[in-house]
């Protein structure tokens, strides 16, 4: 099984109100995302591509992990993070009806 490495932390606690906005942060080899919470999950995309494909040479990681920088879709991770809630909320009889915007 291929071990995945991801960074998780708080983000600045004193943000200005730009700062509080959801945001995504794509560099070259990373993938940074931050809730309106603060709350930030970073992933080293060409360490992932390396983890999945070690044989790649590192021309050609970067290669691939700049593609799928370019083409990642964000909304898989909400949709999962959605299914999560649902789940977690339905085994623990939570309702979450009167609570959707």
């Amino acid at each position: 099984m291929t071990k995945h490495q991801f960074y998780s932390q708080v983000a600045n606690p004193n943000a200005t109100n730009s700062e509080l906005d959801a945001k995504v942060i794509i560099t070259p080899d990373h993938i940074t995302l931050t809730d309106v919470n603060d709350e930030v999950v970073s992933v080293n995309v060409n360490q992932a591509v390396e983890d999945f494909y070690p044989l790649l040479d590192k021309t050609q990681a970067n290669l691939v992990a700049e593609y799928v920088n370019q083409r990642f879709d964000y909304s898989v991770i909400y949709d999962t993070i959605q299914d999560l809630i649902d789940e977690y909320c339905d085994k623990n009889s939570i309702s979450l009806r009167d609570y959707t915007g």
